[in-house]
């Protein structure tokens, strides 16, 4: 239950409530946004029928969506739920809230990644909402993730290999729909400063707060680190020996200057995960269900093996791969950027 007793909006959503107060009527898609956000919090009826819930004539609206009785939204959880069960799942994204910190991570010195948790807000949108309305924050749409590239070792594993991943649509599942091919970069999304639940990371930055000693490698060693916990719903990943993660280094791609409107920023760590004596079997580690492969770190050409199935490159997967091959301490491909190394806090 929330602290307050009623619902405090994120950033992104009071931009939302702000654009789409402007109109006459909302379309059906924004309608449906606005009530995937009220229903998947705790406090259902006070979002709806609050003093700072919807206000009346769109909660009629979505009563008139919904087919259910005038004022009984409160008391529809499960028409809600079979309702939207059949709109698209939504996905978890970060977006950073403070332009001062977006500035400072597209330059040589990036903040540190405590800095960029604490400057984000998480937002839950469908896949083809993403599509229609690229720009969720005008002015400052920059996305923001943790990820890690994947060093495995085990018996029957030759060399350093890289775990990849197939970027491939497997319909009625909406992810890697605007990208295609394969990739190295696994990103984790995560859930911060939300009523509905204390999440890893929320734990993760009371303990930076408390200054803990141990919170930095809380983050990045053992079975039960944080990076792990958040690539949790990707990868099986158990069965290890020993399990540890170091920042690479801070990889972003500028696409404000197309119809993405966007910026995407990856604080890159590298994993080494050394399983037990057992044959590594791929399949066995997807949560997802895409397929997995073993690259070989030095051998296989980024730029050759990051690309869709139009030959175009995964730019973020490639500069961070080169990153981790080479000691160059600013890496460009395309409009992607890395720059090596970041402080955890």
């Amino acid at each position: 239950m929330s602290k307050t007793k009623y619902p405090v909006f994120n950033p992104y959503e009071i931009a939302l409530i702000r654009e789409t107060m402007k109109r006459d009527n909302w379309t059906g898609d924004k309608i449906v946004l606005a009530a995937n956000m009220a229903f998947s919090r705790p406090w259902f009826s006070m979002y709806i029928n609050g003093r700072q819930g919807v206000p009346p004539w769109v909660r009629l609206k979505l009563e008139q969506i919904l087919r259910v009785e005038p004022n009984s939204l409160g008391s529809q959880r499960g028409v809600v739920r079979r309702f939207f069960g059949r709109q698209s799942p939504l996905e978890v994204k970060d977006l950073i809230v403070d332009q001062a910190t977006s500035n400072q991570v597209l330059g040589a010195t990036p903040p540190t990644f405590k800095t960029c948790v604490e400057h984000s807000c998480t937002i839950h949108v469908a896949s083809q909402e993403k599509k229609r309305q690229p720009e969720f924050l005008p002015g400052l749409n920059h996305f923001f993730q943790p990820a890690a590239i994947l060093r495995i070792q085990s018996v029957g594993v030759k060399g350093t290999k890289l775990l990849a991943y197939e970027r491939k649509p497997s319909p009625p599942k909406l992810q890697f729909e605007m990208s295609k091919g394969d990739a190295v970069l696994w990103a984790a999304s995560y859930c911060f400063n939300e009523d509905r639940a204390h999440h890893p990371m929320d734990f993760w930055m009371e303990k930076v707060a408390e200054r803990d000693p141990k919170a930095a490698t809380m983050f990045t060693n053992g079975e039960g680190c944080i990076m792990l916990q958040l690539l949790q719903y990707k990868l099986r990943l158990e069965d290890f020996r020993t399990v540890n993660f170091e920042p690479l280094g801070v990889a972003s791609i500028d696409l404000r200057d197309t119809p993405r409107k966007a910026i995407y920023t990856q604080y890159v760590f590298v994993g080494s995960i050394i399983f037990t004596n057992l044959p590594l079997q791929l399949e066995d580690l997807s949560r997802l269900g895409v397929p997995l492969k073993l690259l070989d770190e030095k051998r296989d050409t980024p730029e050759e093996v990051c690309v869709d199935e139009k030959g175009r490159p995964h730019s973020l997967d490639v500069v961070a791969w080169r990153g981790l091959i080479s000691r160059e301490q600013t890496i460009r491909h395309e409009n992607a950027t890395f720059h090596r190394g970041f402080e955890l806090f």
